[in-house]
């Protein structure tokens, strides 16, 4: 129940770094092809917990760019919580600069732990999502609409 300046001196508040945040949503950046960009948070889904990996990439070819999400943080201090509520997230796009939801039931896409980043890989004839989790095991994906 104190503030800053009761728990910090005036020396140690004039020699801190101080910063400004200004949004703590995740989100994309979007070009409007005029030399100027405009932020748009992502859904709600997108903002249960921290993203560390995000991967832009046309999942199903249909020639809107997907976004497939991961995240969480677990070694926060015990009186702020582990920050654990994303299981793993696919946004299609709309098109139109929006994204909506996949539920993982019925995209495939979940994962428990911490997701440090998502990257598409070619193997062969295939492509593959490598997701890197911190302090587990590599996983890997079959990229949607490939055969077996």
């Amino acid at each position: 129940d104190q503030t800053v300046q009761q728990v910090l001196t005036a020396e140690q508040l004039s020699k801190a770094l101080k910063y400004e945040v200004h949004t703590v949503e995740t989100g994309v950046v979007m070009n409007n092809g005029n030399g100027t960009f405009t932020f748009k948070p992502l859904p709600f889904e997108a903002q249960l917990s921290p993203t560390y990996g995000i991967l832009a990439d046309d999942s199903d070819k249909n020639g809107t760019t997907d976004l497939f999400i991961g995240g969480n943080f677990f070694e926060a201090k015990p009186e702020i919580g582990r920050m654990d509520a994303n299981y793993g997230l696919i946004l299609r796009g709309d098109n139109k600069g929006g994204f909506e939801p996949t539920p993982f039931r019925q995209s495939g896409f979940k994962i428990r732990g911490q997701v440090r980043d998502i990257a598409k890989v070619k193997v062969g004839d295939k492509e593959l999502l490598f997701v890197v989790q911190n302090n587990d095991k590599l996983l890997v994906y079959k990229s949607l609409g490939q055969q077996q």
